[in-house]
């Protein structure tokens, strides 16, 4: 698609060469040797071109091989008959019929148009014969210019949609002039807006649209729309201008009116079809794509739906079958109830529990003999699901759970006081016989002096989850305690709790542990997305402090996105100027998942292109540096460890251009459906040739202007092999020294450290004052790695006290 962009100008450009060759023979035969003779230097040039094309024929068949890639199995069926509902079936080949069809039409009114007011005003045959040349000449001279200095830069710039709006303007401008005052110059002023346009720019634009038509049918498809469509068209505009100049007596600048018509139907053809282009690219791109597609919620009733369905909870991988259970939540139907039974004695808990829940709003099976076996189950929620469901089906429910409680199986009554607590948020009868606030706060008290440390930890987490889930105010307090209890699953436990409660007096708390162990750390981003809106403004000024410990201000942005609010939109958008890449790539991330959840939320697409700016010209300096790296010779003489090092830094390039080229993405997705942007980006990074192409053709013409000329050089870098190298815009690349300065200078932590490391081999002096900067970094890391290099050079003297209280140097 890129070589067919860049080649169809220059090869359209031979027609257009005939044509002006031709004219101005014509301008100087015609007069000497008469109208009626010109016929032979035609016949000649037709014998030229049969020597020609059986030239060209020859040597392709001496160089070409005739394989199926060259020469695609026709359609089955051969003739018109058969490609003639292969088009039907195609929007885009139907719309391509449709406008070239327009275009004859419009060009057959303008040829009518032209030669009825060229006649009029020049009665002589060889004087016309002499004008129709030489201003046949300056047509395809004029033509010849657009093919050479614009076409490419225009379908290169806009695309090929755009491409073929020039030949209907103008058309439509001299159309307009013929309508107000048909004259010599108004009638060559609507022949050069056709025949300009036609045989260069929108010549190429259409050429281009067969592109995405498959091999096996583009070839009888386009012969079958340039000669039959070309043809048929061209007999109705000879019948269209029967009935308008004998039947209406229209005069020749009243064609102008029947033209404007044709040319607004013309926009509307050439608008659809550049959706049905883009379409085209996109479908080959998800093709490609291996998300799976799952319905986005359930129909009760609906047959193939619920088909589907079943077939996803038969699926192999548990994740699947949760989630197409969590999108069936709500939904439930009896037909169902097949593919559910056998999800109670799957491997895994959550399944199980799952589909426990949907089966308990069944009227019609009954499933107790093996809830009262899941009563038994090690993972606590499938046993509180298995309790709830008995009693729902008990007959005497206060007599059953008072068993269930007494019962010496701890796992047992344990399951049943937490199912107790949260029935009696249902039951004021079961709030008033059982009083689980006392239950509750005894089993809290007694933990410690249990002798079993593994039942004591089980009571504590049981009875934090009994206290978010009875929301047991009264017992808030204990909370706190159960957050810095020396066992990790209490202190998990107690974080999920205090967040499903979302009472403000644990916000602080759980922002405190967003710096800690992981475990504590994914348990307070869970914790914290229950609070929404209401912390909005806390994690705002958490983001926006650099004070803040890194760890923490990483998951912000996730814990935001999770509101789904248009404010969470707002302070995200506002935060994108945050130098750090890593909480950068964050905030996009998490802006991402906004425009997925929420798309009617608003984003501001303004700012995107700046952004995207930003980070195309950090790109481009990163690939410099890489190319300045990637061209120093690894001598054998080198130290192996200096090679190493360099190496670290070279991956360490290549892994930021990636995250570089993904965060461009992520920000695209803002602005235009994150899906395709999605399926783009997977075809850029593929290694299929032709993936990569369609997605590079796809951006061409998905993305505006701006955008296309930041994104396209940058995508372009995938084509080089060995990830090559475009210069800077100086045009040179950095020399190595620069490169290292440029590294030392910027924002990434990690790139730094790569590069001192180098450093620590390849030592000199004009890397210490920027070495001397890196002392006082506030990165732990870059600070040590920086004193290493300085101590290697002999320029610091280590005798100091201490950072705060400054270094010497030898200078």
């Amino acid at each position: 698609v890129r070589e067919a962009k860049r080649l169809f100008g220059p090869i359209g450009s031979g027609a257009i060469l005939g044509g002006i060759a031709g004219g101005y023979a014509t301008n100087f035969l015609a007069p000497a040797i008469g109208s009626h003779n010109m016929i032979f230097p035609a016949a000649a040039c037709l014998g030229a071109c049969l020597m020609l094309i059986s030239r060209m024929w020859q040597s392709y068949g001496r160089t070409q091989a005739f394989d199926a890639d060259t020469f695609p199995a026709p359609v089955p069926g051969g003739g018109a008959d058969a490609v003639l509902p292969q088009i039907l079936n195609s929007p885009q080949l139907r719309l391509m019929a449709a406008i070239l069809a327009t275009s004859v039409i419009a060009a057959r009114l303008v040829d009518y148009q032209f030669n009825a007011i060229v006649s009029h005003r020049i009665t002589d045959k060889d004087q016309l014969a002499s004008f129709l040349g030489f201003w046949m000449s300056n047509l395809n001279l004029i033509s010849l210019m657009i093919q050479a200095l614009a076409t490419r830069k225009i379908i290169q710039r806009f695309g090929v949609g755009v491409s073929l709006f020039f030949l209907p303007w103008g058309i439509l401008l001299g159309a307009a002039a013929t309508l107000v005052h048909p004259a010599l110059w108004s009638a060559v002023m609507i022949k050069l807006g056709e025949g300009g346009f036609k045989n260069s720019l929108n010549k190429s634009g259409m050429e281009l649209l067969f592109l995405t038509v498959p091999k096996r049918l583009k070839s009888q498809a386009k012969s079958f729309i340039d000669i039959f469509v070309d043809a048929a068209a061209g007999g109705l505009s000879g019948v269209l201008l029967i009935l308008l100049v004998y039947w209406l007596n229209i005069r020749p600048a009243q064609i102008s009116l029947v033209i404007f018509a044709i040319i607004l139907f013309w926009f509307f053809l050439i608008k659809k079809v550049r959706k049905a282009y883009i379409q085209a690219f996109s479908d080959k791109l998800c093709a490609a794509s291996s998300t799976q597609d799952l319905p986005d919620g359930p129909i009760p009733g609906n047959l193939k739906i619920m088909e589907r369905i079943a077939a996803a909870l038969d699926d192999s991988d548990p994740s699947r079958i949760l989630a197409m259970l969590r999108m069936t939540a709500g939904h439930f139907n009896e037909s169902l109830v097949p593919s559910l039974r056998p999800l109670l004695s799957h491997p895994d808990p959550r399944v199980a529990t799952a589909a426990l829940s949907q089966l308990d709003l069944s009227r019609n099976t009954d499933v107790s003999k093996t809830a009262s076996a899941l009563v038994r189950s090690e993972d606590l929620a499938l046993r509180t699901e298995a309790v709830r469901y008995l009693l729902h089906r008990s007959d005497t429910p206060v007599r059953f759970i008072q068993r269930l409680l007494d019962d010496e199986d701890f796992r047992i009554s344990s399951a049943a006081m937490l199912c107790l607590v949260r029935h009696t948020l249902k039951s004021r009868r079961f709030s008033t016989i059982f009083d689980p606030e006392r239950m509750v706060e005894t089993e809290l008290l007694n933990a410690d002096a249990r002798q079993d440390r593994g039942r004591a930890s089980s009571t504590k987490q049981i009875c934090a989850a009994a206290i978010r889930s009875g929301e047991l105010h009264s017992l808030y307090p204990y909370l706190y305690l159960l957050m810095e209890d020396t066992d990790p699953d209490v202190v998990t436990a107690a974080i999920q709790a205090a967040g499903e409660t979302r009472a403000p007096q644990f916000i602080r708390m759980l922002l405190s542990f967003l710096s800690r162990r992981s475990l504590f750390r994914k348990a307070a981003v869970t914790a914290l997305k229950c609070y929404g809106d209401q912390i909005l403004d806390l994690l705002e000024d958490s983001l926006s402090n650099p004070y803040m410990a890194y760890t923490a201000r990483k998951h912000i942005p996730e814990i935001l996105a999770a509101s789904g609010s248009q404010r969470a939109v707002d302070i995200l958008s506002g935060q994108l100027i945050q130098p750090d890449l890593a909480i950068r790539y964050e905030i996009i991330r998490a802006l991402n998942r906004l425009r997925a959840k929420a798309p009617a939320l608003v984003f501001n697409t303004a700012q995107i292109i700046p952004k995207v700016k930003k980070e195309a010209d950090d790109y481009m300096e990163l690939l410099g540096i890489l190319y300045a790296q990637k061209s120093l010779d690894p001598s054998a003489a080198s130290p192996s460890a200096r090679n190493k090092a360099r190496e670290q830094l070279i991956r360490g390039l290549e892994s930021r251009l990636d995250e570089s080229l993904e965060r461009m993405f992520r920000l695209l997705g803002l602005k235009y459906p994150p899906t395709e942007i999605y399926n783009a980006w997977r075809g850029i990074r593929s290694g299929d040739e032709e993936l990569r192409l369609n997605a590079m053709e796809f951006l061409d013409n998905l993305l505006d202007g701006d955008l296309k000329t930041i994104i396209m050089p940058v995508v372009e870098t995938w084509q080089i092999p060995g990830r090559g190298f475009l210069p800077d815009n100086n045009g040179r690349t950095p020399d190595p020294v620069e490169a290292g300065i440029r590294l030392l200078q910027g924002q990434d932590d990690l790139l730094k450290q790569k590069t001192l490391n180098y450093l620590i081999y390849t030592p000199d002096d004009r890397y210490i004052p920027h070495l001397a900067a890196l002392l006082n970094s506030q990165s732990r890391g870059v600070r040590h790695m920086a004193r290493m290099v300085l101590n290697k050079t002999g320029r610091f003297n280590p005798g100091t006290r201490s950072a705060a209280k400054g270094r010497r140097f030898n200078f």
